[in-house]
């Protein structure tokens, strides 16, 4: 089974001017935790697979940015996230909610659904290869998944890319292309940051 990189189309912009500094900003507003405690646990979200939920219960305030509202698209990568409008919410939610949780996110008014991808999938140690410059480690050179391990998984990352990457499988891809959504584009390349 093939696995994609899900990226954002070319020349897309983020939909809203959410990120790390801001979401920390809003949960020490309304917690008792510090900035650094929280800041921490959001940057280590990615590969810990702990739940904003866990640091706060509420949703998150933001704008939308104007360019990216004229790309009128229903999903958004925002980071290592999935940024979801009601409509992909409503199509998608329910199929890929055992991959992660579900945030609010209050977006000039509008609401919106911010997805944290939670799960991981097996490598295929067989065909993946770290990238090394003078004998020292330096990311990866391919990557590869195992097939029986991401057959059943619609969204997942990998703990080698540090979770900070999300991928799909073919059966995601056909759901997505299917629901006629827009905003993502699936590069079967694992490693292209482009």
């Amino acid at each position: 089974m093939s696995a994609y990189y899900l990226k954002k189309p070319n020349g897309s912009y983020d939909l809203v001017d959410l990120n790390t500094v801001t979401m920390t900003n809003q949960i020490v507003s309304n917690t008792d935790l510090t900035f650094e405690v929280v800041v921490r646990k959001l940057m280590a979200l990615p590969y810990d697979n702990s739940n904003i939920a866990d640091l706060w219960d509420g949703e998150f305030d933001c704008n939308f940015i104007p360019q990216a509202r004229k790309q009128n698209f229903d999903i958004n990568v925002l980071g290592n996230f999935l940024l979801l409008t009601q409509s992909a919410y409503q199509f998608l939610g329910d199929k890929i909610h055992p991959y992660g949780e579900f945030v609010k996110v209050n977006a000039d008014g509008e609401s919106l659904m911010l997805f944290n991808p939670q799960v991981f999938a097996n490598e295929d140690p067989t065909l993946c290869e770290m990238n090394y410059i003078d004998g020292f480690e330096d990311g990866l050179k391919s990557l590869a998944f195992l097939n029986e391990d991401i057959q059943n998984k619609l969204l997942f990352k990998s703990k080698l890319q540090g979770g900070y990457s999300i991928y799909c499988n073919e059966a995601f891809k056909r759901l997505f292309i299917n629901s006629e959504l827009e905003g993502l584009n699936f590069d079967s390349d694992l490693l292209n940051p482009f």
